[in-house]
């Protein structure tokens, strides 16, 4: 699930929000990759992401910082994932 600040979440649509609780609430493993990405690894939920996904440059130098921080996997790969929303 995408990092998003305290009240950030607040901003969103019902059925967002809905989804980013139930989200919370279950173990998952660390390491994981965003949840949004489709099978191309491209936002589904783009004009929902957190500011923090809107600040940082795709695989720059502040995105693979936050990742390895965030236990990511592949923090320090070339990362070619397409933020479009994919139309």
């Amino acid at each position: 699930m995408p990092p998003f600040q305290a009240g950030e979440i607040d901003d969103r649509p019902p059925e967002i929000q809905d989804e980013y609780r139930k989200y919370q609430a279950i173990d998952r493993p660390s390491g994981m990759v965003c949840v949004w990405l489709d099978h191309k690894r491209r936002c589904s939920r783009y004009e929902h992401r957190p500011q923090m996904c809107r600040d940082f440059e795709r695989g720059g130098p502040d995105c693979r910082v936050v990742r390895r921080t965030e236990g990511i996997l592949d923090a320090d790969r070339d990362i070619s994932i397409d933020i479009t929303d994919g139309s």
